[in-house]
């Protein structure tokens, strides 16, 4: 995790809003893997696949929607549900962020 987001993440907890930091985390290690695949990201998103906020795919399995042949092949499944919650996170963060370091200047 980069520096920006372990701050980020190290702040969540600071605020006591872990629920938060489990989803900031779940979703840049989601980021991650679709940037860059199979890796550690991935495998430990695969050890809570069932409680992630996104479909994630498992190592054998080839579709999220079977006989989708429009179906772009990754591995998290990014549809207007996945922005719309990667918006709803960004802004949680930033509320919460701004509440903790209200001189920050985010400009």
């Amino acid at each position: 995790m980069g520096y920006g987001a372990a701050t980020a993440s190290q702040l969540l907890a600071e605020a006591e809003e872990y629920a938060l930091v489990l989803r900031f985390d779940q979703f840049f290690a989601g980021i991650n893997v679709l940037k860059h695949g199979k890796g550690s990201s991935y495998e430990r998103l695969l050890a809570q696949k069932d409680k992630l906020p996104f479909l994630l795919k498992a190592p054998d399995q080839r579709f999220f929607h079977e006989g989708d042949v429009s179906e772009p092949d990754t591995l998290v499944e990014v549809d207007d549900a996945f922005v719309a919650a990667c918006a709803e996170l960004v802004i949680a963060c930033f509320i919460v962020v701004e509440r903790l370091r209200p001189d920050a200047d985010f400009g």
